[in-house]
């Protein structure tokens, strides 16, 4: 159940990202796909093709997240990250490139988008050295 999105709001939640994955931070010239406009709340659960649940995703972390909006974790639910109601910085920290939670929201993501995986954290590296990957992330940069 798929609804299409026009190209002027995805140049508008592109831009606003920054260009970035707004859950990993990989830049759109790093992804080996193009990146993906990622419903916050899926169209089969309500979600609409409006602005504020949009979010800029590469297809690592889009693919991952799926439908997910929240997952029981410690036998209770706790919802994912949103990029349109939360700051990176509250929920995550960078060590080097490795994504470490500072919350269980932040937990529970890095959980469902794989963000730690092996051959994400590879990859990450790899941008780093090459200098596209933050060395540092402030909240003002997620805005």
């Amino acid at each position: 159940m798929r609804s299409n999105i026009s190209a002027s709001i995805r140049r508008e939640v592109i831009a606003r990202a920054k260009f970035r994955c707004e859950y990993c931070l990989v830049h759109e010239d790093d992804f080996y796909l193009s990146g993906e406009v990622d419903h916050i709340r899926a169209i089969k659960h309500g979600g609409e093709n409006l602005i504020g649940n949009l979010a800029y995703s590469c297809i690592h972390c889009n693919r991952s997240k799926g439908y997910d909006e929240a997952i029981v974790y410690n036998g209770k639910p706790v919802r994912l990250f949103n990029p349109r109601i939360d700051f990176w910085t509250d929920h995550f920290v960078l060590s080097e490139v490795t994504i470490l939670p500072k919350t269980e929201i932040g937990e529970v993501t890095i959980l469902v988008l794989k963000m730690n995986a092996e051959e994400r954290v590879r990859e990450r590296q790899v941008f780093k050295v090459e200098g596209t990957y933050p060395t540092n992330f402030d909240a003002a940069s997620a805005e």
